[in-house]
C-alpha cells in the first residue's frame, strides 16, 4: 500500500508564449489534499512521488509544472536528479533483469562454498544489488531554470506514474564490487585509476578495468591497471563497478558483469 503523505492537485497550470515561455500559475486551481484511498488517487492521469509526497494532475502537466515547488531548494544537486516513469513495460524488463542478477550471484556463492571469504563477498555484492531501487530514466535533463525559458527543456508529460529522485551533492564516488558499496572521496584532480587505486577493491583483485555509470552517458569501460590507464575523470553522481575476476565466472555466467553494470545504470539516483 502506498504512504501519500501529501497530495497536490494541479489542475489548471498552463504556459503562455511570450519572447520567453513564462509559468503562469492560477492560485485558486492549486490546492492541498488529504491523503486519499488508492481507488481515488488512481484515477488521476499522472502522479508523481517525491521523497514519499505525492502530485497528483488532473492532465498532463509540462515538465516545468512538475519541478515548480523545488525550484527554490538549494539542497538538491540537479546534474543528478531524474524522474522515472515506473509503470511502464520497460520496468517489468529491469525487476526481471535484477531477479537474474542476484538469483546468478546466488547460484556463484553456492559454487564457490568452499572460499568462505568470497561466498560472503558475491552474497555481499548480491544483497547490495538486491537492496537498490530501479527504474527506467527519462531521457530528459531535469533544469527547473531552463524548462521556463527552453521549450526543448519543458516537454509534456505523459499519463503515467513518475519517482521524482533528487540527491543532494556528494563529496564521495560509490564504488560497487565484491563485497557490496563503499564510497571513496570525490577528489576532482583524481583520475579514475588513481580513485581505484585508493579503494579496497585494488587490494582485493586485480583489474584491468571497471565500469563507469552516470547520469544521462551511456555505460563506459575505464582502464585503471598500470599498463592501460589514462587521466580520465568523473562527475559528481558517477557510479563505478568493479567487475567480478574471470575466475570466478563460469561459462554460464560470462556475461554477468555486464549485466550487473546494464542494472546498475537504472538504479534511482541516491
Amino acid at each position: 500500500m502506498l504512504n501519500f503523505k501529501c497530495i497536490t492537485l494541479l489542475s489548471a497550470l498552463f504556459f503562455t508564449a511570450t519572447h520567453t515561455f513564462a509559468l503562469e500559475v492560477k492560485p485558486d486551481s492549486v490546492q492541498s489534499m488529504q491523503p486519499q484511498p488508492l481507488s481515488d488517487i488512481a484515477s488521476f492521469p499522472v502522479l508523481i512521488e517525491h521523497k514519499g509526497q505525492y502530485q497528483a494532475f488532473a492532465e498532463p502537466p509540462r515538465l516545468a509544472i512538475a519541478l515548480y515547488q523545488y525550484h527554490q531548494q538549494t539542497d538538491i544537486y540537479w546534474p543528478t536528479a531524474r524522474l522515472y516513469q515506473v509503470d511502464t513495460a520497460a520496468n517489468t524488463r529491469i525487476n526481471q533483469l535484477r531477479l537474474q542478477v542476484v538469483a546468478s550471484l546466488k547460484q556463484l556463492t553456492r559454487g564457490h562454498a568452499q572460499d568462505k571469504r568470497l561466498a560472503m563477498q558475491l552474497i555481499e555484492l548480491a544483497n547490495t544489488l538486491d537492496s537498490f531501487q530501479y527504474a527506467k530514466p527519462l531521457d530528459i535533463v531535469l533544469d527547473p531554470s531552463l524548462t521556463l525559458v527552453d521549450p526543448k527543456a519543458n516537454p509534456r508529460l505523459t499519463t503515467g506514474r513518475y519517482l521524482l529522485a533528487t540527491p543532494q551533492r556528494r563529496g564521495a564516488i560509490a564504488f560497487i564490487g565484491l563485497g557490496g558499496q563503499v564510497f571513496q572521496p570525490l577528489v576532482p584532480t583524481q583520475a579514475v585509476w588513481q580513485l581505484f587505486a585508493d579503494s579496497k577493491f585494488a587490494a582485493q583483485q586485480q583489474v584491468d578495468e571497471v565500469w563507469l555509470i552516470e547520469p544521462y552517458q551511456p555505460i563506459r569501460t575505464i582502464p585503471v591497471a598500470s599498463w592501460n590507464r589514462q587521466q580520465l575523470f568523473v562527475n559528481v553522481g558517477a557510479l563505478l563497478f568493479v567487475p567480478l575476476p574471470q575466475a570466478v565466472l563460469t561459462d554460464e555466467f560470462s556475461q554477468l558483469n555486464r549485466q550487473i553494470a546494464e542494472l546498475l545504470s537504472y538504479r534511482v539516483s541516491q
